[in-house]
């Protein structure tokens, strides 16, 4: 799963609400032309005792807005990943692995932030 931005630009923040997947592991690669990816962070996922065999993040985050509601059905799968040192990129693609380097599917994504 992929964006493209409209200009390149340095993120700091990836936000990811509510993926479903069955993998064990997100990967967010970024690419400044779209070639190739390169690896701007890693991140281990938590089975989720409210998701059965999908897997879950942390039920909050530090960058969560008290003001803000939760999203109508779910509850409980939120992502907050910094970004320090990432590279000027175009292209932003998350990668969910099962048993490195097998790639599984995204069954479900409410939201994907990207944050400069």
């Amino acid at each position: 799963m992929g964006v493209r931005l409209e200009a390149p630009a340095r993120i700091s923040r990836v936000v990811i609400h509510n993926m479903v997947t069955s993998g064990q592991e997100v990967l967010v690669e970024g690419s400044e032309y779209g070639a190739q990816g390169i690896e701007l962070a890693r991140w281990k996922l938590a089975e989720s005792s409210t998701s059965g065999v999908n897997r879950g993040f942390r039920m909050e985050s530090d960058a969560d807005s008290p003001s803000d509601p939760h999203l109508p059905q779910y509850n409980h799968t939120l992502l907050d990943i910094p970004l320090p040192e990432s590279p000027h990129v175009q292209y932003v693609r998350l990668v969910c692995l099962t048993d490195f380097p097998y790639e599984t599917e995204v069954t479900s994504l409410a939201e994907l932030s990207l944050f400069e």
